[in-house]
């Protein structure tokens, strides 16, 4: 008899653990009273020293500013395009922006962080430690603690809680499904699919976690459950899902004509998949769940983080192989493997889809190295345990430091000193009814409250058809939609100026550049991802030549 797996599964069955006692429940909810309180303190501080929102909120917003107003639900009064993503992404800054009583979009945004992402965040790490706790049993508090303080120091997780976008969200209810599906208790089926429902209702990619947890629990059921058991609760719980989710979708279907956002045809009209650079960028992908904010700027940051980011990856997509008594960590490890995969058929997964994924490898870390080492007995492999995950977690500060400091830069010299300029400017001089062309809808688009047709085409059908005619060129689109107006970064810039046809219809007028500034600072850790928006440059349509 394998004494260890007996021993695991017991403590499994039981829940907390066989030795837990009233005392420590005390001792649990002073722990989550502390967190709480550092994970609120966590968030409000980063916010308040980068001061950061994301360019996407200011898509989302104005949407949301035009529902408001009673323009609809949409980018474009007078054009029914689903231009949003998160459906509960865009409806709740609206009923922030009517709280706060139509004042602007600061207030709108910090009533959404206090009132939904942060209760939703602290959330989120409450349901965390508590699956932990219940996958440990007694001796908890160690393992636990490096949870929650890698959860409070992944940097990704806390900044996309707090700049506008929904993924404080995504990461409560991910949290919760996983705490319903991995602890095995029967009646759970119900919260699993109300869980469900709000993922999908805070992102259509929710669906992807959604099959990739249940494909992890059918591989690898309880021991006291069988599969058929297993399929007809996530069944019960998939109808859940459908009741929740069925009334937007059906709305949304009603309004824009598809249920499918436009965000989604957009993307991938540039989407050139191929399953063997999936396969071989499939590793790289998934350590990007482990390192900055776009983690495809390596260049600019230490090779060290590079390759502990692929060290942790690997660990959590196969940790389901290594360890056979542990369906906890195995059902999170091919969760794991399997969103990876799915990000990694993406030209360009962007870096707020990552906390979700990020969060389940945090689980498959701690509960990993702590199984794999303690239960062997000896005060020599706990304190190993505890020294590997120590690395983890100054590695993980560190970062953390590195990129709330990139990302104060971020906000105060591209954010604020040139695309909110640039988009301001452009509300001065652009005449009603003109159009303007650009790539970065949110900031520039949101200010400068002009008709945009952006690339590849979130808020603008016209250039999505345009794309896919020129087989994705930007320049070759904005050739076809024939705009009034093109902001254009100095790369973008560089390529149209070798068109000819660009260089006969369009004139240059003036750019916004905050190369000087970057220069002057010099080099920091992530640097060449500023470097990227640090130009954008404003060209008009010449008038057509009079004939006399």
């Amino acid at each position: 008899m394998d004494v260890e797996k007996a021993t695991w599964d017991i403590m499994e069955a039981s829940g907390d653990g066989v030795t837990d006692s009233v005392p420590q429940e005390r001792v649990f909810l002073v722990f989550i009273a502390v967190f709480s309180v550092l994970a609120v303190a966590d968030l409000i501080a980063y916010t308040l020293v980068t001061g950061h929102i994301w360019e996407d909120f200011f898509i989302t917003f104005r949407c949301s500013e035009n529902l408001v107003d009673g323009d609809g639900l949409v980018y474009q009064a007078g054009e029914r395009v689903h231009a949003f993503t998160s459906p509960l992404g865009v409806l709740l800054p609206a009923l922030c922006h009517l709280l706060t009583g139509k004042r602007s979009y600061l207030a709108a945004l910090w009533c959404f962080r206090l009132l939904f992402c942060v209760p939703a965040f602290v959330g989120s790490g409450i349901f965390l430690v508590r699956s932990l706790k219940r996958s440990i049993g007694s001796g908890w508090l160690v393992p636990c603690s490096f949870l929650a303080l890698f959860f409070l120091f992944d940097v990704k997780a806390v900044s996309f809680s707090m700049n506008g976008m929904e993924t404080a969200l995504m990461l409560f209810f991910l949290a919760w499904s996983l705490f319903g599906l991995l602890g095995g208790e029967r009646g759970s089926w119900l919260a699993i699919g109300l869980a469900w429902g709000g993922l999908m209702w805070t992102r259509p990619d929710g669906c992807v976690y959604i099959a990739a947890m249940g494909m992890s629990v059918l591989a690898f059921p309880a021991s006291r459950q069988s599969r058929t058991g297993v399929s007809l609760s996530l069944l019960k719980s998939a109808a859940v899902t459908t009741a929740v989710y069925l009334p937007w979708f059906l709305w949304a279907w009603w309004y824009y004509g598809t249920p499918v956002p436009h965000t989604v045809f957009a993307k991938s009209a540039t989407n050139n998949f191929s399953f063997s650079s999936t396969l071989l960028g499939w590793m790289e992908r998934a350590s990007w769940a482990f390192g900055p904010i776009y983690a495809g700027w390596a260049r600019s940051w230490p090779v060290a983080v590079a390759f502990i980011s692929m060290v942790l990856a690997l660990f959590a997509m196969f940790y389901w192989v290594l360890a056979r008594s542990d369906r906890f960590g195995r059902c999170l490890s091919l969760s794991f493997f399997i969103v990876s995969f799915y990000l990694a058929t993406m030209e360009h997964p962007y870096p707020w889809y990552y906390p979700p994924l990020t969060m389940i490898g945090w689980l498959v870390l701690v509960n990993g190295v702590w199984r794999l080492l303690v239960p062997r007995g000896g005060k020599v492999w706990r304190i190993l345990a505890i020294a590997i995950l120590s690395a983890i977690l100054f590695d993980t500060a560190t970062l953390f430091t590195l990129t709330t400091i990139q990302m104060k830069r971020q906000q105060a010299l591209i954010e604020n000193g040139v695309r909110k300029r640039t988009g301001l400017w452009l509300r001065d001089h652009v005449g009603r009814g003109e159009t303007i062309y650009l790539e970065c809808l949110g900031y520039i688009g949101y200010f400068s409250g002009g008709h945009m047709l952006d690339y590849p085409g979130l808020a603008s059908p016209r250039v999505v058809e345009a794309v896919k005619r020129g087989g994705g060129d930007m320049i070759g689109a904005l050739l076809d939609v024939s705009p009034d107006w093109a902001v254009l970064r100095y790369g973008e810039a560089k390529r149209a100026a070798g068109n000819p046809l660009f260089r006969k219809r369009y004139a240059y007028v003036c750019h916004f550049s905050a190369v000087d500034e970057l220069e002057e600072i010099g080099f920091f850790p992530g640097v060449e991802y500023l470097r990227y928006d640090a130009t954008f440059l404003v060209f008009r349509k010449k008038k057509p030549e009079t004939r006399h």
